[in-house]
């Protein structure tokens, strides 16, 4: 189905398509002073203005998703043949999360990310259960069942937004410096930074950590002075987080999936006439895919292969009765979860479906 076509019918590679779509419509271009509409139409200014809200602290320009955004600044003017400027935005998302800056009509497009599962008790239970998947692989199954596609089209009804992209990462995995972990019982006492979202602390306290919520720039500081013994995170991050020099032991599996989402204001969208629709998803899925990916899956490897070089690391692969032993233990969280409402509980049936 077209990226375009009726929300929640999006495939993986249409999601991507929508994202770098939208993306490459917000860079580069000019507004109007005090205008807020994003269909300027005056001299010299593109005809219709995409502004990508995104935070600075936490995306600096030198990381990969400015490096997208930049470099799309530059790709959709000229392919949209000036009809679409796309404009970055500095946005904080401590105090604008992105459903209210896409619905205040503040930007035209953000990364949606955590910020839509206070929305979504769906979202919340696939993000925020432990060893629930088995890994991006496994996510993309799902993202294609009709219950994540329901759940994307009450979303985008309900809050007027576009999910433009959704893309399954590795999940997060754990680091730490104290011991490898090889059984339920070693994860005991460890004191793990997890991220500062509600609800992700009583589920590491059940499986015997020491949650501590902390803030991307405190993880190094903290993993230096001792008040962390490892972190969760994803593995992009390996060296910017400095594990290499500070947590010896890696567990090579999920705890928790994560996932990369552009939203988008979904009027916007359904204002542009079906030609730049075209244009902007041929962009996306070229652009996005190829740059987006590449870059991340490069950044990964090259931060494995920097923490995997340094002696004294070691990586631990669970094997098939651990990564059992591990749902086995978070079972009755799954379980629990399920009595929430019917939506969570379809979706876990399809977690175990295509598993």
């Amino acid at each position: 189905m077209n990226y375009h076509g009726k929300s929640g019918g999006l495939s993986r590679r249409s999601m991507i398509g929508g994202t770098a779509a939208v993306a490459a419509a917000a860079l580069g271009s000019r507004v109007l002073a005090g205008s807020s509409d994003p269909h300027v139409e005056a001299e010299g200014a593109h005809e219709y203005l995409l502004r990508f809200g995104t935070d600075w602290d936490r995306y600096p320009l030198n990381t990969y998703p400015m490096s997208l955004l930049k470099y799309l600044e530059l790709v959709v003017p000229e392919r949209t043949g000036g009809r679409v400027g796309f404009k970055v935005t500095n946005v904080n998302h401590e105090r604008n999360d992105a459903v209210h800056l896409l619905q205040q009509g503040k930007v035209e497009m953000t990364w949606g990310g955590n910020w839509v599962q206070p929305y979504s008790p769906v979202y919340r239970a696939l993000l925020s259960l432990p060893f629930l998947m088995d890994g991006s692989a496994h996510f993309r199954r799902l993202m294609e069942t009709k219950e994540f596609r329901a759940e994307q089209a009450r979303l985008e009804d309900e809050l007027g937004i576009r999910h433009v992209a959704v893309e399954a990462l590795e999940g997060t995995t754990l680091f730490n410096n104290v011991r490898p972990i090889e059984r339920i019982e070693d994860f005991k006492g460890l004191k793990i930074r997890i991220f500062p979202l509600p609800g992700y602390d009583a589920i590491f306290n059940e499986l015997g950590m020491q949650a501590i919520r902390k803030e991307n720039p405190e993880v190094v500081p903290s993993l230096r002075s001792g008040e962390l013994d490892g972190a969760v995170c994803i593995t992009l991050v390996v060296t910017y987080y400095e594990l290499d020099k500070y947590a010896k032991y890696w567990l090579d599996y999920p705890i928790f999936m994560a996932y990369d989402e552009m939203s988008m204001n979904a009027p916007f969208w359904n204002s542009l006439p079906p030609d730049l629709q075209d244009t902007l998803g041929e962009i996306l899925d070229e652009f996005f895919g190829r740059m987006f990916h590449h870059v991340e899956l490069g950044m990964e490897k090259a931060g494995l292969d920097t923490y995997l070089a340094t002696p004294g690391n070691v990586r631990t692969v669970p094997s098939q009765e651990f990564k059992e032993a591990l749902r086995n233990a978070a079972r009755p969280l799954h379980e629990a979860k399920k009595k929430e409402s019917e939506e969570v509980r379809r979706i876990l049936e399809a977690v175990e479906r295509v598993r």
